[in-house]
């Protein structure tokens, strides 16, 4: 707690500093907000691998889901702050990390995922090139969101731009699983009526490769 407390103080002393106009100076003071959450500076979490961001984020028998949404705020905030600063590259390779650490936690901690932020990452993405797994994490969001008709495009693109991939497929049927058991009324208002789930769960169960079988001796 003492971790993500300080990098709450940093992240606010940094926004107050862009708020103030100096938005090259608050970039220059993300180290604070990094330090306390990953034990490294801006420069080195942002050459980290997704993987590896979330490698170091949840090492540990007992993992802190805390300081992967602080993390998200401060990847997030760092994600805008670049785009201000007119550093679109730099911008869109944040709002994309910052995207699969959403989907991450959307699909194991809906209360510590701050909507609202979420929300704005979610449309962040339509303009972003996305890779597989990041269209997943899109997925996942979306659908914590209950946007459920989004979550299902997101899905299908994710499978449609890596068609030799069985991952694709088995997230898509576990996403119609999980929304099976949701209430019938929330899928409608989310844009996915109950007939849907059902029907996109029976075709990608038809994409799903059946196993071989060895032949008898």
């Amino acid at each position: 707690m003492r971790q993500i407390e300080q990098a709450a103080q940093a992240l606010a002393r940094i926004l107050k500093r862009a708020l103030g106009g100096d938005v090259d100076g608050a970039l220059g003071m993300f180290d604070e907000a990094y330090q306390p959450l990953l034990g490294v500076g801006a420069r080195v979490a942002s050459a980290l691998s997704e993987d590896q961001l979330l490698s170091l984020l949840t090492s540990g028998s007992t993992p802190d889901l805390r300081r992967v949404a602080s993390t998200l705020r401060v990847v997030s905030a760092d994600a805008d702050l670049h785009a201000r600063a007119d550093r679109p590259a730099g911008a869109a390779a944040r709002w994309r990390r910052a995207l699969m650490l959403a989907g991450f936690l959307a699909g194991r901690s809906d209360g510590l995922l701050d909507r609202e932020l979420a929300a704005g990452l979610a449309e962040r993405a339509a303009g972003l090139d996305l890779t597989t797994p990041q269209r997943l994490a899109l997925a996942r969001v979306d659908e914590a969101l209950g946007r459920y008709a989004d979550a299902e495009d997101a899905v299908f693109e994710a499978i449609e731009q890596d068609p030799g991939e069985l991952a694709p497929v088995e997230a898509g049927i576990a996403f119609y699983q999980r929304l099976l058991a949701t209430d019938p009324d929330r899928l409608a208002a989310g844009g996915l009526p109950l007939e849907e789930v059902k029907a996109g769960l029976a075709e990608l169960l038809r994409r799903r490769p059946v196993p071989e079988r060895d032949e008898p001796a």
